[in-house]
C-alpha cells in the first residue's frame, strides 16, 4: 500500500469516528506509521482506569503545561462533549485546580509529573495517594501524556491551524489563555 493509500485509509477511519479529520491528523499522516502509533496508543488507553471526562482533563492539563493551543482547543471541545463543566475547563487552562476533587487530583498530578519530568519525590507520591491516586493511575497519566506529547510536538513543528470544529463556541482568547503556575497540589 502506498503512503497516499495509507493516508486515505487513516482519514476514512478518523473521519468516520469523529465526523471530520482534525488538522493534526492530516499533518501527522505525513508519516502514516506515526499516526498509526498515536491512534493505537489513544485507543489502548481508552480502556484504562479513567473515564472519558478524566482522560480529557488529563489531556487538557498536559496541553496547557506544554502550551499547545491546538491541543487546548481540541481537548476543551472534547471535554465539553464528555460533560466536563466549562468553569472547570477554564481553571485547568489557567493552570489552576478545578473545584471537583477528583478532577483536581488528576489535573494536579498531570502538572506535577510534567513539571518534574516524572522525578516525583516521596512527598509527591504521598500527596497523590492522599488524593486517591495509585501508582498505576500515575503511570496511566504518564502514558496519556505521552500520546499528548506526539500531537503537541507535531503541532509546534507544523504550526497546525486549529480546526473550526474545535473553536466553535471556544473563542481565541479562551484557547490561548496564559498558564499561571500555582502552588503545589498538597501545599
Amino acid at each position: 500500500m502506498s503512503i497516499e493509500e495509507q493516508r486515505e485509509a487513516i482519514f476514512a477511519k478518523v473521519g468516520e469516528k469523529f465526523g471530520f479529520v482534525p488538522n493534526v491528523i492530516k499533518e501527522m499522516a505525513t508519516s502514516p506509521v506515526v499516526v498509526d502509533a498515536y491512534l493505537k496508543g489513544v485507543e489502548a488507553l481508552s480502556g484504562g482506569a479513567f473515564t472519558a471526562q478524566e482522560v480529557q482533563v488529563i489531556n487538557l492539563a498536559a496541553a496547557t503545561a506544554e502550551e499547545c493551543n491546538y491541543c487546548k482547543a481540541g481537548h476543551t471541545a472534547m471535554a465539553k462533549m464528555a460533560g466536563v463543566e466549562a468553569s472547570e475547563l477554564e481553571l485547568i487552562k489557567a493552570g489552576k485546580d478545578p473545584v471537583d476533587e477528583r478532577l483536581k487530583a488528576l489535573a494536579c498530578a498531570t502538572r506535577v509529573i510534567h513539571d518534574k519530568r516524572g522525578k516525583l519525590s516521596a512527598d509527591d507520591l504521598k500527596c497523590a495517594e492522599s488524593k486517591g491516586l495509585t501508582k498505576g493511575d500515575l503511570y496511566e497519566i504518564v502514558a496519556i501524556s505521552a500520546t499528548k506529547m506526539i500531537t503537541t510536538y507535531i503541532n509546534h513543528i507544523a504550526g497546525t491551524e486549529i480546526d473550526k470544529e474545535f473553536t466553535d463556541g471556544v473563542g481565541c482568547a479562551e484557547v490561548g489563555a496564559a498558564v499561571s503556575t500555582g502552588s503545589g497540589c498538597c501545599g
